[in-house]
């Protein structure tokens, strides 16, 4: 195969992928590393991000400090537009409490200075992150980074798409309200960072995607054993008026010297003015509304790590008409089954299969995990579908496959099989998910890990994806 370059940075190998482009390890001439980012094709043919890249691309570059990752060189207007950052040799904080355990002592207090002195230094330049989450800070031998600066807003302006906008549990409640932005929506998203690295938990844990964002909108975040002073530090950045919140100077100097109360308000004026499409997130409640295509793109996460920290590759996806999902293996005919679903306005179904990538699997043989999005007409619709899965047609659903080469197709193994079934709705879209062993086993004790991987398989799909 031929060499792949970005500029002088020849491509090594891929890194990660996600629903709006691709990373990959590049090195230069000097032997200079670099992590460069692609837009997926489709975003890349679409003018409207394409002209919010190369704004967003010159914004980023008046951002300096040293606990940010440095953008070394871009194409925006390459046929994929591009963005090479240093590269840090190191996981990401999420990756890290996931495997080691929430933070403490004077490791929480040095990555709460490190990333608020980085917010202090994007902000001081006019840019608001608007997608600080513990996947955007990668910890490096030199201390932490906080990475995606700017360019998270690029990507959020495929509005033809409704792609993501944040993520939902770090995003403050205007940017969920859909109103202008500005810096301190980046201190609520602090604030929930510091929570989930001091505890390991969210800050607004919920069964769903709509709960989740009631909360955020209406509740108060859970703080475990966080304590003072960073607590009320903590608090304070989470108010839900954005006006109430410090400013990132201001809680840089509450934290070095332990004072836990805001000082007086700086006279500091951004010259910020967040003009990128806003979604709101009810769009997808409603077919009339919701503008995502129903692609594998727009619908599957290409990665997701369960709670157990087993990794998950989608290795095969594509629509299906509604006739390959159901079974008769129940009390009803498979006729019956696939009458109802149609009759709720939904034809085809975009399905998924995902499977373990351990050099070792967890247990024994890889673990897959199929997945299947209906799109309804509306929330309501999906939630009545639910129910009915979950009762009278429960395990009537079929379950995908891959044989060595082929693409996915319908697997129906039987309900001898241990498996462990899964059923969410996400706004208008009812996912339902099965996990499995890919021997088929009839093995009970692996139920932990197979719950594992449903929840976080049916959390990561859908528009938010």
């Amino acid at each position: 195969m031929a060499e792949q370059w970005a500029g002088g940075f020849r491509l090594i190998r891929e890194l990660a992928s996600g629903g709006f482009g691709s990373v990959y390890l590049g090195q230069d001439a000097s032997g200079r590393r670099a992590a460069i980012k692609f837009l997926h094709p489709h975003l890349a043919n679409d003018p409207q991000v394409r002209r919010y890249f190369a704004q967003e691309l010159v914004n980023a570059r008046r951002v300096q400090g040293f606990c940010l990752a440095e953008i070394l060189d871009a194409d925006a207007e390459a046929p994929r537009p591009w963005i090479a950052t240093e590269y840090i040799d190191g996981p990401t904080l999420a990756q890290a409490v996931r495997e080691h355990g929430p933070r403490t002592g004077g490791d929480l207090q040095r990555l709460a200075v490190q990333t608020i002195t980085a917010l202090s230094a994007v902000h001081a330049a006019g840019v608001v992150h608007r997608d600080l989450k513990p996947a955007n800070i990668l910890l490096g031998p030199d201390g932490p980074r906080v990475i995606d600066f700017g360019i998270a807003r690029v990507l959020d302006a495929d509005t033809s798409s409704a792609t993501r906008i944040g993520t939902v549990g770090y995003m403050a409640p205007e940017q969920l309200e859909g109103t202008t932005l500005g810096p301190s929506a980046d201190l609520f998203a602090w604030g929930a960072v510091m929570i989930y690295a001091a505890t390991g938990g969210e800050a607004f844990p919920s069964p769903s995607q709509a709960a989740r964002i009631k909360r955020v909108l209406t509740g108060s975040p859970e703080t475990g054993d966080l304590a003072a002073p960073l607590l009320d530090i903590v608090l304070a950045c989470m108010a839900k008026d954005p006006a109430e919140r410090p400013t990132a100077r201001q809680v840089l100097d509450m934290l070095i010297t332990g004072r836990a109360t805001s000082p007086p308000p700086e006279n500091t004026r951004f010259d910020y003015t967040d003009t990128s499409p806003v979604l709101d997130p009810a769009s997808w409640n409603n077919r009339d509304t919701d503008s995502t295509p129903f692609t594998a793109d727009a619908l599957l996460a290409r990665r997701f790590t369960d709670e157990k920290g087993v990794e998950f590759t989608l290795v095969g996806a594509g629509a299906r008409p509604c006739g390959q999902m159901v079974t008769g293996d129940g009390p009803l005919t498979a006729k019956e089954v696939f009458e109802e679903i149609t009759a709720h306005g939904c034809t085809q179904v975009m399905a998924g299969l995902y499977e373990e990538r351990a050099s070792r699997p967890a247990t024994g043989r890889p673990l897959r995990v199929s997945v299947s999005i209906f799109p309804f007409p509306d929330d309501a619709t999906a939630r009545t579908m639910c129910d009915y899965l979950n009762g009278l047609a429960r395990w009537h659903l079929t379950t995908w496959h891959q044989p060595d080469g082929a693409d996915i197709r319908p697997l129906i193994p039987g309900r001898q099989y241990y498996r462990h079934s899964r059923n969410r709705v996400h706004f208008r879209y009812l996912v339902t998910v099965m996990a499995y062993r890919s021997d088929l086993t009839r093995d009970g004790d692996l139920e932990p890990w197979l719950t594992a991987a449903s929840e976080e398989a049916a959390n990561s799909a859908g528009p938010q994806s």
